[in-house]
């Protein structure tokens, strides 16, 4: 236990923000001591108090809404942060695209074509070495206050400072914040200093470029949080369509629409979305059969997807991903290079792709085939056992 979980814990108890389960499940955990932790329990929402077997709560309804403007999503596990100037996380980064804005933002399914998002408009210099954007005019926080080209500097400035995981993806190309220039209040240039393609991909990256409300910064930072980083670790103030009105580390999350989105709300739009915290994958299953969710896109194993293809209520999507999945030989730590390779010649690839993940699995070396640099000669190492049983030889 640290203090700051502690820390976090009481707040959240304290502000109603977890139900008496929650209350009860992360104080133990966390070994509060027995009187504060019954005091804490009798003043949590009573809703939850005889939890549905289904794990419902009042801040989460379960079934499917007589209204299609609600989205249900089931997902396997919370997350403690979602700060996107410090959370590398899948789940982090879904709730900051519907927080959150961007400048920019990648359009559709694309990986190599951006559009607007905060920005109207962009645009570089010859040499790629200085970008201007200019943001839509009227643009406010979910707060009220304005977003402005200050705001956006300030936000990024905080990004930098607090050097979290996503960092890297600015301060690759911003390492100070005097290299952000406010030209007037719509419009914002960063002076990189020399070319810079690949700038505008980077900050339509879905880790780190979220605008957040400094002046929600300013009112919950401390002495000994100057960016208050506690605070958006549970609580998101952004520009965004969807504004979060609960967030219950066990139980999940909900957004509802923002009404003064800056880009409208004409077409058909969902009022409220929901992630709901669904720790089994049988039970995920089985909610989406039964109609207790309309997606499900976090965790599933391979044999439930074979399982929901073959159901006819059930529409199963596939899409190519960005995203790669590495396998490290660090149990033993092995003392020489002929060691590892002799493991990496060793290891049976088709029969984990094919029989284990059923064909859902794909080699490419270390950059997806979807991503700008993705070379396809790249070596993969091939299953040779007669190779590998050399190389560990001679590798001791």
């Amino acid at each position: 236990m640290t203090d700051s979980s502690l820390s976090r814990f009481l707040a959240s108890a304290k502000s109603g923000r977890l139900s008496r389960r929650s209350v009860l499940e992360t104080g133990l955990k966390l070994g509060v001591a027995t009187p504060i932790l019954t005091d804490l329990w009798l003043n949590a929402p009573d809703a939850a108090a005889a939890p549905a077997k289904t794990g419902t709560s009042r801040y989460l309804p379960t079934g499917k809404q007589e209204s299609s403007g609600v989205l249900t999503a089931l997902i396997s596990v919370g997350t403690e942060d979602i700060d996107p100037h410090y959370s590398y996380a899948t789940l982090s980064s879904t709730i900051a695209l519907l927080v959150y804005e961007m400048l920019v933002v990648y359009k559709d399914d694309s990986s190599s074509e951006i559009e607007g998002m905060l920005a109207e408009s962009w645009e570089a210099n010859d040499d790629a070495s200085e970008y201007t954007f200019k943001i839509h005019p009227g643009v406010t926080f979910h707060d009220g206050t304005p977003c402005d080209a200050q705001a956006v500097k300030d936000s990024y400035t905080r990004w930098i400072e607090l050097g979290g995981s996503p960092v890297l993806v600015i301060t690759r190309f911003v390492e100070s914040p005097d290299q952000i220039e406010v030209v007037d209040d719509v419009t914002i240039k960063f002076n990189l200093g020399k070319p810079q393609p690949l700038f505008p991909f980077a900050m339509a990256s879905a880790y780190g470029p979220s605008v957040i409300s400094p002046t929600a910064v300013e009112a919950n930072k401390s002495e000994e949080d100057p960016y208050a980083h506690e605070y958006f670790k549970l609580e998101a103030v952004g520009t965004g369509p969807y504004r979060l009105t609960s967030n219950i580390l066990n139980e999940g999350l909900v957004l509802d629409k923002f009404p003064e989105y800056h880009l409208g709300w004409d077409g058909n739009h969902f009022d409220q979305v929901i992630f709901k915290v669904v720790p089994e994958d049988a039970t995920r299953r089985q909610l989406m059969e039964q109609g207790g969710g309309d997606l499900a896109a976090y965790n599933l194993t391979v044999d439930t997807v074979e399982v929901m293809k073959a159901d006819p209520n059930l529409k199963v999507v596939q899409y190519p991903t960005t995203a790669v999945g590495w396998a490290i030989l660090n149990v033993p730590r092995l003392g020489t290079l002929e060691a590892r390779q002799g493991l990496c010649y060793a290891f049976p690839y088709d029969e984990v792709e094919n029989a284990v993940f059923k064909n859902y699995l794909k080699r490419t070396g270390p950059i997806a085939d979807t991503v700008i640099g993705y070379d396809p000669d790249c070596f993969l190492y091939q299953t040779d056992l007669e190779k590998a049983k050399e190389l560990l030889a001679a590798g001791g």
